[in-house]
């Protein structure tokens, strides 16, 4: 089984799911589709690593990569959060971060006062099992940052799109939810396992 998913960012009112197949105008022109195997036949996930924010070393190790559309955020284990938290102050000192989110205090995200065009970067590298590996940046903007009320706070802030993750017993495990997707064309294709009898999807 295939399925492709297209999701745009929430400004704009386009995302296309195509389930059987995928619609090759998903993919940008002059671009292609890369193959990548999954670290385990249960879910779409792929390891990690030189994770870094506006150059600051995030992590070193290998991590998994869970891929998960039914998240909107990246959710992130307790080190790698610390870490973020240090990085992203030394990118904008008014930010202030707690234990779970870091955010600007005091001020709703469509009144936030800050130069739109500034954004911090993620720069990863992704690996499968067969040794594939692929350099990402995902330049984050203001249009992902998030309300208190979509965390259903009554505390009025604007929050950054990186939370620290409850999954205490996964710490292995960085959660990578649709917000972050949406600067891709993804294609779930499980027909290497159901099809031809692999043990990956």
């Amino acid at each position: 089984m295939t399925i492709s998913v297209y999701l745009r960012e929430h400004t704009s009112n386009y995302s296309s799911i195509k389930v059987g197949s995928y619609d090759p105008s998903g993919v940008e022109p002059g671009s292609s589709l890369v193959l990548f195997r999954t670290v385990s036949p249960r879910e779409w996930s792929l390891t990690v690593n030189n994770f870094q924010i506006n150059n600051g070393q995030l992590l070193g190790a290998n991590r998994v990569l869970a891929l998960v559309y039914h998240l909107p955020y990246l959710y992130l284990p307790d080190i790698e959060f610390a870490n973020f938290a240090y990085e992203i102050r030394q990118w904008d000192a008014s930010i202030e971060c707690d234990n779970y989110i870091c955010k600007y205090k005091g001020v709703a995200c469509h009144d936030l006062h800050v130069d739109k065009s500034k954004f911090f970067r993620f720069k990863f590298r992704l690996w499968d099992t067969t040794g594939k590996g692929l350099d990402v940046q995902i330049p984050v903007s203001h249009g992902f940052y998030i309300n208190n009320t979509a965390l259903n706070s009554s505390q009025v802030f604007c929050a950054l799109p990186v939370i620290r993750s409850n999954d205490t017993k996964q710490q292995n495990v960085w959660y990578f939810g649709s917000v972050y997707l949406s600067y891709f064309y993804t294609v779930l294709d499980q027909s290497p396992m159901f099809e031809h009898g692999k043990d990956y999807i």
